[in-house]
């Protein structure tokens, strides 16, 4: 398990140009989502912090940077990998303001905010709205295009799911975590749709994406951990079932060694 100073520490070794956009999104004073998971309502946003944010992305960045270097893959391809994964999140904040701007909140007579829209469509149209002003940015803060496409492969393109290595594994590292705990793809998808405060939200965010793919986004997800599960056990020499306890040990002993993640110390 890593300590909060041990995260603490991977984020102080992200070059600062890097460093400067999660800072620009506020996500690195803050909280957008609870360890389970689910998004604060407006008024902890309000009044929030945002850290975990930055402190997912960062061991994040552990995984993609362990996965990278145990498949082969060249070290420019695992620093647009891991640099990936630091922003992929970076825009949480402004995709929630997004979000409750097109849900069209209104207070009841109690104060409350009260939702008028749909929520699952309202958080597709929030993350297209944020993809757009992040690529935007990204590219005024030098930011290659490659890696603000990988940024996106969290959700898959289409059923048959992701196309290159370094898209799979960000799709891994951020399907097997949540928060900052590693857990397998399935029991990840299990517990958002079971969750007993959000997993109707959830189900319904999931069942929106059955035009696209044919099924749910939860059961494609799990489809693809299942299989690129399979694929990268094979490439690292190890059993499926062994992969994620190798990752946490993996990622236990290059912490320890403060071996971090490797990023391009300059902007290109």
């Amino acid at each position: 398990m890593v300590t909060s100073e041990q995260l603490r520490n991977i984020k102080n070794t992200v070059p600062t140009y890097l460093k400067d956009i999660h800072i620009l999104r506020e996500t690195m004073n803050g909280v957008v989502v609870a360890s389970d998971g689910s998004v604060y309502e407006i008024e902890r946003d309000e009044i929030g912090i945002w850290d975990n944010v930055s402190d997912h992305c960062a061991i994040g960045m552990m995984i993609t940077d362990v996965l990278a270097e145990a498949m082969n893959a060249p070290d420019t391809v695992r620093r647009e990998i891991n640099a990936a994964f630091w922003l992929h999140d970076s825009g949480k904040k402004t995709e929630r303001m997004w979000q409750i701007a097109i849900e069209g909140h209104i207070r009841d007579d109690k104060g409350r905010f009260m939702r008028r829209a749909d929520k699952s469509e309202a958080k597709k149209r929030a993350l297209a709205q944020v993809g757009s002003m992040e690529e935007w940015e990204n590219a005024e803060a030098g930011i290659p295009p490659s890696v603000s496409q990988l940024m996106k492969a969290n959700i898959p393109p289409s059923i048959s799911g992701n196309k290159t290595l370094a898209e799979k594994i960000v799709w891994f590292a951020d399907a097997c975590l949540t928060g900052t705990e590693i857990k397998p793809v399935r029991q990840r998808f299990d517990d958002l749709e079971n969750d007993s405060k959000n997993g109707v939200r959830n189900r319904a965010f999931s069942t929106s994406f059955i035009p696209q793919y044919g099924i749910s986004l939860y059961d494609l997800q799990r489809q693809l951990g299942d299989r690129y599960s399979y694929e990268f056990a094979a490439q690292i020499g190890i059993t499926p079932e062994k992969l994620y306890a190798w990752l946490e040990q993996r990622i236990e002993e290059r912490v320890n060694l403060q071996q971090m993640p490797i990023l391009s110390a300059v902007r290109k």
